[in-house]
């Protein structure tokens, strides 16, 4: 199955799988793109190199929604 276009910032989702054939999925936004390997920057850790031989799905996915929190105040109030 051929990979669709890619473009760099934009978020993804990809499933890879690992030299042992263990599969995993890794959401992360595109910040480079090399002929044999992507970089994928994932929200909560560092980024994540993967080869693009490796990838086995791929789909383009909206930027995380982030919703704003209570104030310490209002907690309050509720507790």
């Amino acid at each position: 199955m051929p990979l669709p276009p890619i473009r760099l910032g934009q978020r993804y989702s990809v499933r890879v799988v690992d030299e042992d054939g263990e599969r995993r999925d890794l959401v992360g936004t595109l910040v480079a793109a090399e002929a044999s390997t992507w970089t994928l920057l994932p929200e909560d850790r560092g980024p994540e190199v993967v080869e693009v031989a490796a990838v086995r799905g791929m789909r383009a996915v909206p930027p995380r929604v982030v919703r704003p929190a209570s104030s310490a105040d209002a907690v309050q109030r509720l507790a």
